[in-house]
């Protein structure tokens, strides 16, 4: 009996442990700075109240929304410029374009790395980042 009961709360704490997990996945966002159709690129800034960012890869018409702190950033739009204002991210890719990044008003934090996918382009990195 008393194995069973053990066994019972292992068997909780460990799904509740890859519910947790599963919550805290990053999202991604891609970098979008109009709602014309499709991804836009552009000069804008990278915080959490301005809104440069779609939700998935074909946004189509679909209005931009602000960053949230400790997701993925997709940079795919072409060649833009981010002015990074105090943000976190998880993992930065970037897709195409030959992009800066500026420093604003304080650095980017990052949990993962840079990912550049977009073959033989520069990438300008003007902003501290831990």
């Amino acid at each position: 009996m008393r194995w069973n009961r053990a066994f019972r709360w292992t068997w909780l704490g460990f799904m509740g442990l890859l519910a947790a997990a599963s919550a805290t996945r990053a999202a991604d966002q891609w970098w979008d700075t109009s709602n014309a159709s499709g991804l836009t690129p552009g000069s804008n800034l990278w915080d959490t109240s301005t809104a440069a960012w779609a939700m998935n890869s074909s946004p189509g018409t679909a209005v931009p929304v602000a960053w949230t702190n400790g997701n993925n950033a997709w940079f795919s739009a072409g060649a833009s410029t981010a002015t990074v204002n105090g943000v976190s991210a998880n993992v930065v890719t970037i897709g195409s374009g030959a992009n800066l990044f500026q420093s604003g008003t304080g650095p980017l934090a990052l949990s993962g790395g840079i990912s550049n996918n977009a073959g033989n382009t520069t990438q300008t990195i003007l902003t501290p980042w831990r």
